[in-house]
């Protein structure tokens, strides 16, 4: 199987998006992009080549290495090339990189297809030996570079998902091709091909010359384009078992091996799904519930059409597989599976009872079923009426309200015969969705009203003038709310500015704290600092107003303060708040703040109180910014208060995508001893692209203490430096005091070279934000299936037969696991279990 090419225009032009063109200007040491075959990673990696040649950088791309390649020999070629472009001389081309005098980026495409795995410790030693080189390496499959702590934090990876094409980049590409599909079209084409970049640049392809560019011609692009994939690069190029077991599996979204061989895939499946992987067919997935696979979208919709040509009846194999996912409580996987099946009344059997859990938990999965479930349906059934309009609303689709101005009027102001009154009554709804909670929905109108004021101004420059300033601030909060604080920082900084020009003394004073406030939470104290001296060069307001502009300021304060160490300094700001006022929307920031100080003065208990403040709230709160934020503090609070058994549940359930969330996960896999875990976690957010500098520098104190605590002391020294680095640019302490301080005093011993910061930190007297460990014993899979025969009063034969494992097997981890709950009893075990909520308490 073949990766194609995106070609756009003639065959030697080579396209790939241009966010993802951006995202490889970071100036990563290494660059890891692995997906399967079909998702445009040779592409990406020739328009990098070519996009970076243009700039005047010096590039070399490295062909996939053959099967009977030697590493002598690939190394040597790369020599050679690298010679060719005079980037060094001499035959020792490659070590001498390091004397290079420019950069060099050195593209290495399918490494993974070399046979000598030790060519992945080479390329690393590489990145480490020679700073002015970059590496970026195509693999498919997890046989290389899979490790997270073979990585240093300068590394980057681009995944399967992240190559997979949005709307925009698909307008993008068919402009480049000088194409301009409706938006209808851009739509349907991204939702049939998955955004999979083989099967786009497919359909534009055989659609470039087609005048007019027709639905039908659209369509009879893509199925010949799908039909021609799956035919002969999917199930062309497997054997006659791997083809039998990839078409009776399509039937699940995500398939694991317990999944497969209940679809039919047999004993070998875990093997076929490995072959699969290996193969660039299958993409892996890391789930809380373990392994595993994903075909791209538009690749299992056709092999379901394939189930149905021999004689499989595709909607039947769903309505079962959903079955089997409620009957293990996998309430949303079963909502799909019956949806997909047509399987109405499952489907509301469904909703009925789980649909508070759906629209907490997977509310975009809600809102595409209940696009697919039939009128009459709903109609019968007025429960989930309700749950329709529940969506709605928390998705922002006010289309049946009764205002002179609905939602599509945000599209183009112009044509509104008042643009004051359409501005006035679409920024209300805004501002009521955000009061509401609703700072998702309020974020994307903020973004579609703002794209509509940029159309009116060069329509009707005067039009809204007196209007800007406020419209500024708003849209700074409401994007502030929604945990985009690049957008919130941009317009908050343009209301202060219109502010100040026209002695608008509430904007000006509002938006400077709040972006001091913005800067401060992500742990840029300078500029926090910088913004609060400007909050305080405008004058107060009356007391109704301040109560609510100081809060951003004051949050601000606290946070810098604590940034610091000085945390009666932070205390003092907390106490400017006083009892918050009826509607202060900054509540997140307020609960946020205050548990930070509580473990910062050693009183977490009053972490616990403030989140308790705050629950109607935060229940109430549509936000995945707000939740995450909040989760992940709970974690920390409970963390010091030594609480292992509650911060490992929530550190469980939480996903690991925001800066904080990383760090309350990786803190917990710390504390209780994890230490893989913890350093796989800190890896796990992209700190190149959206720095978090406060988040980022605990993140690698976590790491460095882990590392160590492994006697790993490379990669201990490289992060700890990192961390010393980034601690003395910004003068953040605080993160040191987060870790033991004798492994903080160790690491300092070992450091290169002296960090004023972290001296000034060591000169302070003892501080300890958490304890430097917590009880919580790991249990393998085989101890948990022990201890659930344990609770069920079975034997050691009884649990033996029931895990196909021998009596001598079971009795080994009974011991094992009655040492790790530090337990001598059937009774001390089973309540000890309980207390570390391995059992219901029941």
């Amino acid at each position: 199987m073949t990766e194609q090419r995106n070609a756009v225009g003639d065959e030697t032009t080579v396209w790939a998006p241009s966010r993802l063109i951006s995202r490889l200007q970071r100036n990563a040491g290494l660059t890891v992009v692995r997906a399967p075959q079909g998702f445009g990673k040779s592409s990406l990696a020739t328009a990098w080549h070519r996009f970076a040649r243009d700039a005047g950088r010096t590039t070399v791309v490295i062909a996939p290495p053959e099967p009977t390649a030697t590493t002598d020999g690939y190394w040597t070629h790369v020599g050679e090339q690298l010679v060719s472009v005079g980037v060094t001389g001499g035959v020792d081309g490659l070590r001498s990189l390091s004397r290079a005098d420019r950069p060099v980026d050195l593209i290495l495409e399918r490494i993974d297809r070399h046979p000598d795995p030790d060519i992945e410790r080479q390329i690393l030693d590489l990145v480490d030996d020679c700073a002015s080189v970059n590496v970026m390496v195509t693999v498919v499959g997890r046989s290389m570079f899979d490790d997270p702590l073979s990585f240093g934090p300068e590394h980057h990876t681009v995944r399967a998902d992240d190559l997979l094409y949005t709307l925009d980049d698909i307008r993008e590409m068919f402009a480049a091709a000088g194409v301009h599909p409706t938006d209808p079209d851009v739509h349907e084409l991204h939702r049939r091909t998955g955004g999979l970049s083989l099967l786009a640049t497919a359909v534009l392809a055989a659609t470039r010359s087609a005048r007019p560019l027709t639905d039908v011609v659209l369509g009879q692009a893509y199925a010949e384009a799908i039909t021609s994939y799956v035919r002969d690069d999917v199930l062309g190029t497997s054997n006659a078992e791997l083809r039998t077991f990839m078409v009776s599996t399509a039937t699940a979204y995500a398939v694991t091996v317990e999944l497969a061989r209940y679809l039919g895939g047999g004993p070998d499946a875990a093997r076929y799904l490995r072959d699969l992987e290996a193969a660039g067919i299958l993409d892996h997935l890391d789930t809380a519930d373990g392994d595993a696979w994903q075909l791209p979208t538009a690749v299992r919709t056709e092999l379901l059409a394939v189930q149905r040509a021999e004689g499989m009846d595709p909607s039947a194999r769903s309505t079962l597989l959903a079955l089997h996912h409620r009957d293990r409580g996998e309430h949303a996987a079963a909502l799909r599976c019956a949806a997909e099946s047509e399987n109405w009344d499952l489907t509301v059997e469904l909703f009925d009872q789980h649909g508070a859990e759906l629209v907490n938990r997977h509310l975009e999965l809600l809102r595409n079923v209940l696009l697919v479930l039939p009128g009459p349906v709903i109609e019968a059934h007025p429960a989930i009426s309700g749950i329709r309009d529940l969506v709605r609303h928390l998705s922002g689709d006010h289309s049946d309200d009764a205002e002179p101005y609905d939602t599509a009027d945000l599209l183009d102001l112009t044509v509104a015969e008042d643009p004051r009154a359409a501005l006035s009554v679409v920024g209300n709804r805004i501002l009521l969705q955000r009061i509401a909670g609703d700072y998702a929905s309020a974020a994307d109108q903020t973004r579609r009203l703002n794209r509509s004021i940029y159309r009116l101004l060069d329509a009707e420059p005067d039009a809204i003038t007196d209007f800007l300033p406020f419209l500024r601030m708003q849209m700074g909060l409401t994007y502030q709310l929604s945990g985009d604080f690049a957008e919130s920082t941009v317009e908050l900084r343009r209301a202060h500015r219109l502010g100040t020009a026209r002695s608008m003394n509430y904007i000006s004073r509002n938006a400077a704290g709040n972006s001091a406030l913005n800067w401060a939470f992500a742990g840029e104290l300078q500029r926090a600092h910088d913004w609060l001296v400007a909050e305080e060069q405008s004058p107060a307001g009356e007391d109704w107003t301040e109560a609510l502009v100081r809060i951003g300021g004051a949050v601000a304060r606290v946070l810098t303060a604590l940034g610091t160490l000085d945390v009666d300094t932070a205390g003092k700001a907390l106490d400017t708040l006083g009892e918050l006022p009826a509607v202060a929307e900054l509540w997140p920031f307020v609960a946020f703040a205050r548990c930070r100080y509580s473990i910062a003065a050693g009183r977490p208990v009053q972490g616990l109180t403030a989140l308790t403040e705050c629950a109607d709230a935060r229940a109430r709160a549509n936000g995945a910014f707000v939740s995450s934020l909040l989760d992940a503090t709970e974690i920390e609070v409970h963390l010091a208060l030594g609480d292992a058994r509650r911060a490992r549940i929530l550190a469980d359930s939480l996903p690991c995508d925001t800066p904080w969330a990383v760090v309350a996960v990786a803190r917990t896999h710390l504390l209780t001893g994890d230490y893989p875990s913890a350093i796989t976690t800190c890896r796990r957010y992209d700190w190149l692209g959206t720095p978090y500098t406060r988040a980022h520098l605990e993140s690698l104190v976590i790491e460095a203490v882990a590392a160590f605590s492994l006697d790993r002391r490379d990669d201990a020294g490289r992060a700890w430096s990192h961390a010393c680095t980034i601690a003395d640019r910004a003068g953040i302490r605080s993160a040191f005091a987060t870790v033991d301080r004798q492994t903080v005093i160790s690491l300092d011993e070992q450091a290169s070279r002296p960090s004023p910061t972290l001296t000034e930190f060591l000169a302070t007297p003892e501080v300890a934000h958490y304890p430097p460990t917590l009880l919580f014993p790991l249990l393998t899979d085989r101890e948990k299936t022990v201890l659930d025969g344990v609770a069920r009063g079975l034997t050691v034969g009884q649990i033996a037969a029931l895990a196909f494992l021998s009596a001598s097997t079971v009795k080994t981890h009974k011991r094992t696991l009655y040492r790790k709950l530090n337990v001598h009893s059937r009774a001390e075990a089973l309540s000890r279990a309980r207390s570390f909520g391995f059992l219901d308490a029941s």
